[in-house]
């Protein structure tokens, strides 16, 4: 049988180092986030979807007592025997699915990720996600179901804004808990914790406004989560390689009623502007390249309102990935003024 990258490191370091401790986060949305939280307080390497490949610890003669691995629905896909300590499924919502064929084997894979564990284990996951829920009811592990409307030691964080965040901290909160640290100690840690790249990320405050760059966002139900983040009217700058997703998510959200202008470019950019442009005051702006995008945001950057790039699609039209489209956005931000 064919098996992923993860899953056959596993087997190796298991084998090497039995005491070791995994601990395994995916969803579809948040985490990176949650993966680096949990690296931060614990002193864990980060591994996986995020950071080195697992299979870099291969071979290695001196071993971490244990590792955060952040798992994508295409590696769960290929995991057999991967066991976790401590499992995180943050959320499941529609995504990769010309990939998995359809919706049911996309949350098949991400519900292998409490497949073998065992009693001992801890199953952690978002209560205010149905399809969370359901997954957890299948796993043996011992369950921690946590909620937004909890009380909670740090409601808010500054370099980790919006609902979504307060999920991600939740949930590396209740992971670093299930590995037996102290409450004040997880705290203080996340307190320290500055955020990573390209995730609603505060690159520039330049004439009373803010400049955020959050081209991880590839499918419309990210760009609504950074649209619902924001504190005031926005300039959004969308498109790249469409996905062929509904754009309801973006239409739905609270935060699409602070879009003051909308610049759509790449292929998808004629899609998103005649799809969102009906429901804005301004007429949206279409252009070809990303470059010209970020110009026309700048542009149009006023004291009463912020830019943000939350493109909602795959970079692949003009980038290699979502972390060269964001670099290239933060480097014409800072050549600005």
């Amino acid at each position: 049988a064919i098996v992923s990258e993860p899953e056959w490191a596993f087997r190796w370091l298991h084998q090497h180092d039995p005491r070791a401790k995994f601990v395994a986060v995916t969803g579809t949305n948040g985490k990176s986030t949650t993966t680096a939280l949990i690296s931060h307080v614990t002193g864990w390497p980060q591994a996986g979807n995020m950071g080195v490949p697992l299979v870099n610890w291969v071979g290695q003669t001196k071993l971490p007592p244990g590792w955060v691995v952040e798992l994508s629905s295409y590696q769960l896909y290929g995991c057999r025997k991967f066991r976790a300590h401590v499992s995180v499924l943050l959320n499941i919502t529609p995504d990769h699915l010309p990939w998995h064929k359809n919706m049911r084997n996309y949350i098949r894979s991400k519900e292998a990720v409490f497949a073998n564990q065992t009693r001992t284990d801890v199953a952690i996951g978002y209560g205010g996600d149905p399809q969370v829920l359901k997954a957890l009811t299948q796993s043996r592990a011992q369950k921690k179901v946590f909620y937004l409307n909890e009380p909670f030691a740090l409601p808010k964080h500054p370099h980790l804004i919006g609902a979504h965040n307060q999920i991600n901290l939740r949930a590396a909160y209740q992971a670093c808990l299930a590995l037996g640290r102290a409450r004040t100690d997880i705290i203080q840690r996340m307190r320290t914790f500055k955020g990573i790249p390209h995730r609603i990320e505060l690159v520039k405050t330049a004439l009373a406004s803010r400049i955020f760059n959050d081209s991880k966002s590839t499918s419309p139900i990210c760009t609504a989560v950074a649209l619902d983040a924001m504190e005031r009217d926005v300039i959004l700058i969308v498109g790249g390689l469409d996905k062929g997703l509904s754009l309801k998510p973006i239409l739905q959200c609270q935060g699409f009623e602070r879009v003051q202008h909308l610049i759509a470019y790449g292929q998808a950019g004629p899609r998103f502007a005649r799809e969102l442009g009906d429901e804005l005051e301004n007429p949206p702006v279409v252009v070809k390249s990303f470059d010209a995008a970020v110009k026309q945001g700048l542009l149009l950057l006023q004291k009463t309102c912020d830019l943000l790039l939350s493109p909602g699609c795959a970079s692949f039209d003009q980038f290699k990935n979502f972390e060269a489209r964001g670099k290239r956005f933060v480097q014409q931000v800072k050549q600005w003024h």
